[in-house]
C-alpha cells in the first residue's frame, strides 16, 4: 500500500536505481515524462536506457537539479529532472530520480524575465535591456577591434502631439515610431525606449558613415508618414544624434553622452536632422 500510494498517486514521475545503476521500480507519470526524451523507460541499466541522452544521464549520475527545453508538434515542454542518493546507514545504495512536467512555471518563469527588460508600452527593449546588451556590445566590439555605432532619437515636439490629440493618441504614436523603428532596422542592431519620447540604437559592426546613412534614412522615412489615428491624421519628425566607438571613446556611457550632444545639437538647430559626433 505504500508503495502505490508514493508511487501511483503522485504528480511526478518517480525512479529508483538500485547500487548497481538497474533501474528497479517507476511509476506510470515516468513513462510519459521519459519518453519526451525519446527514452521507453523499462527494468535495465540506466546506461543502456539513455544511451542516446548521454547530458541527462551525466546529470543524473551528478545528482544534479536541472530543467530541460523539449520541442514537440505543439510548444515547448519544460521539464525537471532530480536526482538523489538513496542511503542505508550511511551507505548508498541508490538513485531516486524525480521527473515533473514544469511548464506552466517556467513560462511563468519567463514571462515575467521578459516583462522586467521590455517596456510596456512600445513592446522595445527597456533602458535596463539597452545597458545590459550595450555593455556587451561595446566590450565585444574592443576585442575583436571592430566599430559599433549608437544612435539617439527624439520624436520632435512630442509634447505638443499630446496637448493637441490627446494622450492617447499619444500613445499610438509611441507604439506605431516603435513598429517603424523595430523593421527599419537589422535583427542583430538592439532598438530600446529609454523613456518618454526617447529611443536608442545599438548598431553592431557599423562605422559612422553606415551609421548616419541609416539614420538619415529612417528620419526621412518618418517626416514621410502621414498616419491617421481615429479621426487625427499626425505628421511628426524626429530628431537623432550618432557616435562611434574610436580610441576616445570606448565605454557606452561615453558613447550615450555624445550621441546625447549630437541629438542636442541636431534640436537645437532646427530639429528634423541627423547629427554626428566623433
Amino acid at each position: 500500500m505504500a508503495r502505490e500510494h508514493i508511487f501511483e498517486e503522485s504528480e511526478e514521475g518517480i525512479v529508483l536505481i538500485n547500487r548497481l545503476n538497474q533501474v528497479v521500480d517507476y511509476n506510470e507519470k515516468s513513462i510519459a515524462l521519459f519518453q519526451l526524451f525519446d527514452s521507453q523507460l523499462h527494468e535495465g541499466p540506466i546506461e543502456k536506457l539513455l544511451e542516446n541522452q548521454k547530458e541527462l544521464l551525466g546529470a543524473i549520475m551528478r545528482f544534479e537539479n536541472k530543467i530541460y527545453m523539449i520541442e514537440t508538434k505543439d510548444t515547448p515542454k519544460f521539464v525537471n529532472v532530480i536526482s538523489k542518493g538513496v542511503h542505508n546507514h550511511n551507505e548508498m545504495v541508490g538513485l531516486l530520480i524525480t521527473i515533473s512536467d514544469v511548464t506552466e512555471r517556467e513560462e511563468l518563469r519567463r514571462r515575467l524575465e521578459q516583462m522586467a527588460v521590455t517596456d510596456e508600452l512600445s513592446g522595445l527593449n527597456n533602458r535596463r535591456r539597452f545597458r545590459e546588451y550595450g555593455e556587451e556590445a561595446v566590450d565585444r566590439a574592443l576585442r575583436y577591434h571592430e566599430q559599433l555605432s549608437i544612435l539617439m532619437m527624439d520624436i520632435d515636439y512630442f509634447k505638443r502631439i499630446n496637448d493637441t490629440y490627446g494622450h492617447g493618441v499619444g500613445d499610438q504614436v509611441i507604439k506605431s515610431f516603435s513598429a517603424h523603428l523595430k523593421h527599419s532596422f537589422r535583427g542583430t542592431d538592439t532598438v530600446a525606449r529609454m523613456g518618454g519620447e526617447e529611443f536608442a540604437v545599438i548598431m553592431i559592426n557599423t562605422d559612422m558613415a553606415t551609421a548616419y546613412e541609416k539614420a538619415e534614412g529612417f528620419r526621412r522615412h518618418i517626416y514621410e508618414l502621414e498616419e491617421r489615428y481615429g479621426d487625427y491624421v499626425v505628421h511628426y519628425s524626429i530628431s537623432i544624434g550618432i557616435s562611434t566607438t574610436t580610441e576616445e571613446a570606448q565605454t557606452l556611457d561615453q558613447l550615450i553622452n555624445l550621441a546625447d550632444e549630437a541629438l542636442y545639437e541636431a534640436k537645437n538647430t532646427g530639429r528634423n536632422k541627423t547629427m554626428k559626433r566623433k
